[in-house]
């Protein structure tokens, strides 16, 4: 029969003369595919403060709630209890936070920090930070805060975040509808 062609491996690494379903059953396997063929990004999660407040927190505790506006997430998603965020799976993680104020009539200084720790909340630390300020006038004044920080998740039960806000004179602005002060967790790959 002439329609049959020779299964070449050529040096490039390409497979010719292989038709589709071609290969016997069992020859690549659902784990075969899961090692070999890279997802993207398969955890994104974003958390916001839904109301304001007007003194500093370390961390931030209450109001919390995931984005359910114009996001719901991808994956499993973050849990969070009194302001403390865990991990759905181990992982390099990527970590946006921000922090939007406002001030009447006074000049203040402003910051957010991202807090983790490894060791299930005995020790924390700060591993990133963004500061700013608000200056002093007539009328109302606005002022924000971005940052970001990348976090190695080896052990879902010992590694967790927080954020915590710093500021004098100023309100931190929360919202329900939309993404003013909180944070944004992707998965980036494998620890």
């Amino acid at each position: 029969d002439n329609s049959i062609m020779p299964i070449v491996i050529n040096g490039s690494g390409t497979v010719t003369g292989l038709s589709v379903g071609g290969l016997p059953d069992g020859t690549v396997d659902a784990d075969t595919l899961a090692s070999s063929v890279p997802l993207g990004i398969t955890e994104a999660d974003q958390w916001r403060i839904t109301a304001d407040f007007s003194s500093s927190a370390d961390p931030v505790t209450s109001n919390w709630e995931r984005n359910d506006t114009s996001f719901d997430k991808l994956g499993t998603g973050m849990t969070q209890s009194s302001g403390v965020f865990t991990f759905p799976s181990t992982g390099i993680w990527y970590i946006q936070y921000q922090g939007r104020f406002e001030s009447t009539g006074n000049s203040s200084h402003v910051a957010t920090y991202l807090n983790c720790t490894t060791d299930n909340g005995s020790n924390w630390q700060e591993i990133s930070q963004n500061l700013s300020s608000i200056d002093d006038g007539s009328g109302t004044w606005h002022g924000g805060t971005c940052g970001v920080g990348m976090f190695d998740v080896t052990n879902v039960s010992t590694h967790k975040v927080t954020l915590t806000v710093s500021m004098d004179s100023a309100t931190c602005k929360g919202n329900s509808t939309m993404h003013r002060t909180g944070m944004t967790f992707l998965k980036l790959g494998d620890t």
